[in-house]
């Protein structure tokens, strides 16, 4: 689960979104920078393994 505070600026630049919780809600993958989303996915990956 990504830290909404300690990634803020990432999640700002995503697009249209809303978040709730640990979770980012997207309708549509058209409405997100999907290279911004990839990052905020390999950054969970990775806190997940330590």
């Amino acid at each position: 689960m990504i830290n909404h505070k300690e990634h803020e600026a990432a999640i700002n630049k995503l697009g249209k979104h809303k978040t709730a919780g640990g979770c980012i809600y997207i309708n549509k993958l058209e409405d997100i920078d999907l290279k911004v989303l990839k990052g905020l996915i390999e950054v969970s990956i990775k806190q997940d393994k330590s």
